[in-house]
């Protein structure tokens, strides 16, 4: 079994599989030598950048990486916006059916769910706190049957 996964070709960060010179498993180390201000990039994206040097091989975590957004980012007002369809071209697709269910009126329907589902372990807390806030009093948005969250697995 591999000790470690590197998860896009432009990562300049693994996940251990495994215990790893002081690097736990299912956390973030630098697959080489990152220097201050530096992007951490993870699936082939950054996720933060670098607050101080980072060596190869070092645990990289909430001490040694910084958030790149600023400021107070409000997400009270999102709404959802029903103006976007999928097309459908019949001569591209021949398939005539979905995955859905039959209403007691005949008519057809699909389950509408939001998920939430965190990419790291440490913001599992936080994506438990968005599901809580949308069944707080029913607060689901019409046109939703749930919201449900997927809490990120360690490897331990």
């Amino acid at each position: 079994m591999k000790d470690y996964i590197v998860i896009h070709p432009d990562d300049n960060v693994a996940v251990a599989l495994r215990p790893r010179n002081g690097v736990p498993a299912g956390h973030k180390f630098a697959l080489r030598k990152i220097a201050q201000n530096e992007q951490i990039i993870k699936y082939g994206y950054p996720i933060g950048h670098a607050v101080e040097t980072i060596e190869e091989g070092q645990l990289v975590d909430h001490n040694n990486i910084a958030t790149n957004l600023e400021g107070i980012l409000d997400y009270s007002n999102v709404s959802l916006n029903d103006s976007i369809r999928p097309s459908y071209d019949s001569e591209v697709s021949p398939i005539k059916s979905f995955m859905g269910y039959r209403r007691d009126d005949g008519k057809v329907g699909i389950r509408n769910e939001v998920w939430v589902i965190p990419t790291v372990g440490c913001v599992n807390d936080i994506c438990r706190q968005i599901v809580a806030k949308f069944k707080e009093k029913n607060n689901i948005p019409d046109g939703i049957d749930s919201v449900r969250f997927f809490p990120h697995k360690n490897l331990r």
